[in-house]
């Protein structure tokens, strides 16, 4: 079982479709730490990651993000999915394309 993924800063794009993302469906993910390199998220990237608490995303600017990138990841109690952004960029990301949708769940890598 897949818990925790990590990309390397090389990497620039994680590559989705509708229903055929990447982590889709990925139960057992809990956290995905998104190296600096990343610009692009496909759609339904983490679709159904239902076990996803945090997903850090060490870009400076966010990446744009396809329809649907985080469809189906938690949203209510007990457990929230996260964003942890560098931190002089959290209100880039909070006002960015997208990302504005989870403004309230984006934070500062600093508070992890």
């Amino acid at each position: 079982l897949i818990t925790k993924v990590v990309t390397s800063n090389n990497l620039t794009a994680i590559n989705g479709n509708n229903a055929s993302g990447v982590f889709f469906g990925c139960t057992s993910l809990q956290v995905a730490d998104l190296g600096t390199g990343i610009t692009y998220i496909g759609t339904d990237t983490f679709n159904g990651c239902t076990s996803l608490a945090s997903i850090i995303c060490r870009a400076y600017n966010p990446p744009t993000l396809q329809a649907n990138t985080f469809r189906g990841i938690p949203s209510a109690s007990p457990l929230i999915t996260k964003f942890y952004v560098p931190n002089d960029r959290v209100a880039a990301y909070k006002a960015a394309t997208g990302w504005i949708n989870f403004a309230s769940r984006i934070f500062s890598i600093n508070d992890l």
